[in-house]
């Protein structure tokens, strides 16, 4: 465990301190027996497919903490999507669901004793979610959003992440002055 927190850590410094221009989270996880508020911060590029409507990727990092316990999970998702304006300019309001891939550890023990000690619970699996929000229109776009993603995770209980999230949005583009 304590080698996937080293790895972690790495990756979310390497991540927040080249990302971290206004692309923030305020997150809240739940799954059996654990509720903890937490932070995070993402990249999120879009690339057009329409003027309305864009494909995404995303990659982020969340970290959760749990304060009467003092468990913690640790996620690091990675997501393709689809980003629909309800407009169709590529600004106002927005649906976006996404699919893919999260990587997570977490210290939560788990009633099971495997060579004489607690298995800990697995925090990474196929994710899916579903996100909405508004773009502001002009040249910085700023983007207020909510999301909720699910983490299916193999033998142990499913993660659900709730998110409301502040950012710019990135774009390839190009801009028509």
């Amino acid at each position: 465990m304590v080698l996937k927190k080293k790895f972690l850590l790495v990756v979310f410094s390497l991540f927040f301190f080249t990302y971290s221009k206004a692309q923030i989270e305020v997150a809240h996880l739940t799954s059996k027996g654990f509720s903890a508020t937490g932070f995070g911060g993402f990249l999120n590029v879009a690339i057009p497919v329409t003027e309305g409507s864009s494909v995404t990727a995303e990659a982020g990092y969340y970290s959760f903490k749990d304060k009467p316990n003092e468990n913690q999970v640790l996620l690091v998702p990675f997501l393709l999507g689809y980003r629909y304006t309800l407009n169709g300019s590529g600004s106002g309001f927005y649906f976006e669901p996404t699919a893919g891939y999260s990587i997570g550890a977490t210290d939560i023990q788990k009633d099971v004793v495997i060579d004489g000690k607690f298995a800990e619970q697995k925090a990474g699996g196929i994710t899916t979610g579903l996100g909405t929000g508004y773009i502001f229109p002009g040249r910085i776009a700023f983007n207020l959003g909510l999301q909720y993603k699910r983490v299916f995770v193999a033998g142990d209980p499913a993660l659900n992440v709730f998110s409301f999230r502040i950012s710019h949005s990135l774009s390839y583009r190009k801009r028509e002055d």
